[in-house]
């Protein structure tokens, strides 16, 4: 009888290994692809280039999940796996963007694009505190107000990295845009 249970126990562990598998889009979210942007123009100072690469792809990525998050709200998901997900990796990008800037500075050349970031991060962390608290509240009033703090503070990092790639002398369509 052992060799039964054990039989079925493993059986059991791989077909829901199987349905796992088949349904990890469902439960983890697709891959969000932000595109890379353009290479700093040549006319950059040293220091100026070094906050470009680091910050540029980080900043398009936080777009990339910001409008995710703000687009999982408008369609009223309950995927709490892919909310989360999504919301930890807002969180990685956003404290190494802030952690660098702490860290180096902010050249005057990009200062316009930081302020964009600061006033987008604070909506957007805003919004993932509000909803997460309104979530579990069931209060679905506060859901939506927190998906509208979302989707601005989200349109506002979109504009710090048009900024972002258009002072550093590139074209803010770098391939695929964030945000169209």
């Amino acid at each position: 009888m052992t060799r039964l249970a054990a039989t079925v126990t493993l059986a059991s562990i791989v077909a829901l290994g199987g349905l796992g598998w088949r349904q990890r889009d469902a439960l983890f979210g697709t891959t969000t692809e932000p595109g890379t942007p353009a290479p700093a123009a040549p006319d950059l100072t040293a220091e100026e280039t070094a906050f470009y690469e680091y910050v540029a792809p980080r900043l398009r990525e936080l777009v990339a999940q910001s409008q995710e998050l703000a687009a999982l709200g408008r369609s009223k998901s309950r995927n709490l796996i892919e909310l989360q997900r999504r919301g930890g990796r807002v969180d990685d990008l956003s404290k190494q963007i802030d952690d660098f800037v702490a860290a180096a500075g902010v050249p005057a050349r990009f200062v316009s694009a930081q302020e964009d970031y600061a006033t987008g991060i604070v909506a957007v962390r805003r919004a993932k505190e509000e909803s997460r608290s309104a979530f579990v509240t069931f209060d679905w009033e506060r859901v939506a107000r927190a998906i509208e703090v979302m989707e601005t503070g989200a349109d506002k990092l979109v504009s710090a990295m048009q900024e972002l790639e258009r002072v550093a002398g590139v074209s803010a369509a770098a391939s695929p845009t964030a945000g169209a």
